[in-house]
């Protein structure tokens, strides 16, 4: 899990919805976000669920780090797969990587 502030931070970026704005409509205040966001810190229970709900989560939804699941869930089946098939896998994640990289061009 990631701190409130940190979470509060990245879903206002990717919505594009500015802190002050989520504040009022959730009904808190906007120096206590601001500040949970500038320090990463957290929030109490009752903002938390109330910002939760204005992005349509749980709370537990609203703190989840799916980066660092997925990677834990990527790394696991990495580990089921014959040598060859890694090597496989490898070359076309490389193959991948490359092509996304405007350095590589």
């Amino acid at each position: 899990m990631k701190p409130f502030g940190q979470a509060l931070d990245e879903a206002s970026t990717r919505t594009g919805i500015p802190v002050k704005q989520v504040a009022e409509s959730a009904g808190v205040s906007y120096e206590q976000l601001k500040k949970a966001v500038q320090r990463h810190g957290s929030t109490n229970v009752e903002d938390a669920i109330r910002v939760a709900r204005f992005f349509g989560l749980s709370v537990e939804e609203f703190l989840e780090d799916r980066e660092a699941a997925d990677l834990h869930e990527i790394a696991a089946l990495y580990m089921q797969l014959s040598p060859d098939e890694r090597r496989s896998l490898l070359g076309y994640a490389r193959g991948r990587a490359d092509a996304t990289d405007p350095s590589s061009r």
